[in-house]
């Protein structure tokens, strides 16, 4: 119960105060229910992962096999939806997109998406992938695109989740891997 009041207070921190910002309940409801319970059987998933349609089929599947209730369900659903913001919408909603590839906003995501769990970054991390200093020259951009696109591209094996990541988020993350090896991509 804590957690979920925590998790209250940071949403409507981070979304400009629910009120002020038109922010529906519902879509606060939905990033709680989120938060409290779909981490526990997928780990990390971005909302941007998938897009509404898509959203739509996960959240049925929610309910009849997960056993969510139908309101937390749509609740879920709402949040989800509101996630998803294509370029073209995000500039619209006055989302910020960086408009190059700049290797400090790919230190942030990498950090933010937990790279170094499964991979040493910068010295440091996990061994269940390969080392992610160095990269840049054992592995081509083009390879390295793919995988953050879709990590069963190159491997069907691959453990990697799916990161949903924007184009321009990976173009910072590729930025940021050969600023490691102290390469600039040219």
């Amino acid at each position: 119960m804590r957690l979920r009041h925590i998790l209250s207070i940071v949403i409507a921190l981070t979304s400009g105060c629910a009120a002020s910002s038109g922010t529906p309940p519902a879509e606060i409801d939905g990033a709680i229910v989120y938060a409290n319970n779909c981490n526990r059987c997928h780990e990390f998933r971005s909302p941007t992962e998938f897009d509404g349609p898509q959203w739509s089929i996960i959240t049925t599947h929610m309910r009849v096999v997960g056993g969510i209730p139908a309101d937390e369900s749509r609740a879920v659903y709402e949040y989800l939806k509101s996630q998803h913001h294509p370029p073209y919408l995000a500039a619209n909603l006055g989302l910020a997109r960086p408009t190059t590839a700049d290797p400090a906003h790919g230190k942030t995501l990498v950090r933010e998406r937990g790279c170094a769990g499964c991979h040493v970054v910068e010295g440091r991390g996990g061994t269940m992938g390969p080392p992610l200093d160095g990269i840049s020259g054992r592995r081509s951009e083009a390879f390295v695109l793919q995988q953050l696109r879709d990590p069963k591209a190159n491997d069907p094996a691959s453990l990697m989740p799916v990161l949903g990541l924007a184009p321009m988020e990976i173009e910072a993350i590729w930025s940021y891997l050969q600023s490691l090896d102290g390469t600039d991509g040219n």
